[in-house]
């Protein structure tokens, strides 16, 4: 007997049952750290500290601000995601490509031999 044959659950609300797990999974790992992150934007909060002062915008022109080095920082940033993106890439299609030619007995001859 299953879930959905016991009195009283239709078998419209069994799938809603999984639904229901994977968003407790989501709001918790992915919506609830998400959110604070961005109230804490807002906040001189420090982990080494147990105040917690409001500070409004300073803290992104505290960032935008010319003078300071969190330009140069995100440029940094940027720069390295770009590189290591376009790297990862090009070594995973070249050895893509280069198993071809070392394991030439692969999926190709498996599923069109005869």
């Amino acid at each position: 007997m299953s879930l959905a044959d016991e009195p009283g659950v239709s078998k419209k609300s069994y799938p809603t049952w999984f639904v229901g797990g994977a968003l407790l999974l989501y709001g918790a790992f992915v919506l609830v750290p998400s959110l604070l992150g961005f109230v804490f934007s807002f906040t001189d909060w420090s982990a080494y500290s147990t105040d917690i002062h409001w500070v409004g915008l300073d803290n992104f022109a505290a960032i935008l601000d010319p003078t300071s080095n969190y330009l140069s920082a995100i440029q940094n940033t940027v720069i390295f995601t770009v590189a290591t993106s376009f790297l990862k890439t090009v070594i995973a299609l070249g050895l893509a490509i280069g198993s071809g030619y070392l394991f030439p007995t692969t999926f190709e001859s498996e599923v069109y031999s005869d």
